[in-house]
């Protein structure tokens, strides 16, 4: 099976990204349905984990960094696969190098398309991170000579042996929204979408000059997609460009979250996914049949609306504006140290109670 986040991608950590997919087959001495590695300079953590439980008893693995069987657990004792976003599991598999997911019947007898949804958040690692990694992982993380001085000023071991380390925010917890001036929604019914054609849901999306849009979540009425006739998994796509990437999160359509009942959109699968220049959410079909408008199909996503800060552009490297902005900034990083409480993990622009650390040597 495919595995479509790269998170070799990424360009404004941390990110969130979605994968939902339909396993098919489910072999008797299982199937894999997603291998990771090779991400440097990121790690990895595998959230909010779903799996249909299926006809058959199923086990689902998480394997990662040679741990063989770092989370399993019986499926239909896990959450329901129409269960996303907020009300999913809060699952969290920290990976540094490679990572597998796999599906084992457990009854010796094969199964067939089987829904599973996870998210992909992708950091950069902090010094701070990378303590707690070899913390986690009980061998050393590799650290260049300004890394380990920056462990020493600011005393890090000691700190996270104390519990007083900073945690990063979850991406797909409802904090986030505090970090938006606005929070919109686009909402639509699919169109007539022919076979090889596709649609665009609200249109390209430019993001306004100084501004950084952050999609959030998205949601689609799955089950009014898959009761349309000649349309099956693997068939139609929701695929999301992103500034100069096309098809960078592609998602199988008829596996988002459904309560079963068609005519709206019911489960918000959340993202943390911010864009600098455009954004667009496209409903590809690949059918061989059609889309009509009279089926009744839905969906929406909401994305969150701020201004770029100085943060932004030294965590990201993203060239400043103007010289003023950029002297402005350079000012406040020889003042606070930005540069410097940004790679030990000290501050944290989406917890602002993290500001106090500014005042740190």
């Amino acid at each position: 099976m495919p595995a479509f986040v790269d998170p070799k991608r990424v360009a404004y950590s941390p990110e969130s990204l979605l994968e939902s997919q339909d396993v098919n087959p489910v072999a008797v001495g299982g199937t894999v349905f997603a291998r990771y590695h090779d991400w440097p300079p990121y790690y990895v953590e595998i959230e909010r984990m779903t799996v249909e439980h299926g006809a058959q008893d199923l086990s689902v693995v998480v394997s990662a960094d040679g741990y063989s069987r770092k989370m399993t657990y019986h499926a239909r004792a896990g959450p329901l696969d129409t269960w996303s976003g907020p009300i999913a599991d809060p699952t969290k598999v920290t990976v540094r190098d490679t990572a597998e997911l796999m599906v084992l019947p457990e009854t010796g007898v094969a199964d067939a398309n089987i829904t599973a949804r996870w998210n992909m958040t992708v950091r950069y690692p902090t010094v701070a991170d990378k303590l707690r990694l070899e913390q986690a992982t009980s061998y050393p993380v590799p650290m260049n000579a300004a890394e380990k001085a920056i462990v020493e000023k600011y005393n890090m071991r000691n700190m996270l042996k104390m519990g007083m380390l900073p945690r990063n925010e979850d991406l797909l917890g409802d904090n986030v929204f505090k970090w938006f001036d606005e929070i919109l929604v686009v909402g639509r019914q699919l169109p007539d979408i022919a076979d090889g054609d596709e649609w665009i849901c609200g249109g390209e999306m430019k993001v306004p000059y100084r501004k950084c849009f952050t999609l959030l979540g998205i949601e689609f009425d799955a089950t009014a997609a898959a009761a349309i006739q000649g349309i099956a998994n693997n068939e139609l796509w929701i695929k999301i460009d992103r500034d100069a990437t096309n098809d960078y999160m592609v998602l199988d359509a008829l596996t988002m979250p459904t309560d079963g009942t068609s005519g709206h959109a019911t489960f918000m699968s959340r993202l943390f996914m911010p864009a600098l220049e455009k954004m667009a959410i496209r409903v590809d079909n690949q059918s061989g049949a059609a889309v009509s408008e009279t089926d009744d199909v839905t969906m929406r996503f909401i994305y969150g609306v701020r201004s770029l800060n100085v943060f932004d552009h030294l965590m990201w490297q993203y060239p400043f504006f103007d010289e003023k902005d950029e002297d402005a900034a350079n000012a406040l990083n020889d003042e606070f140290l930005l540069t410097e409480k940004i790679a030990a993990g000290l501050i944290d622009p989406l917890q602002p109670n993290q500001m106090m650390n500014l005042k740190l040597p």
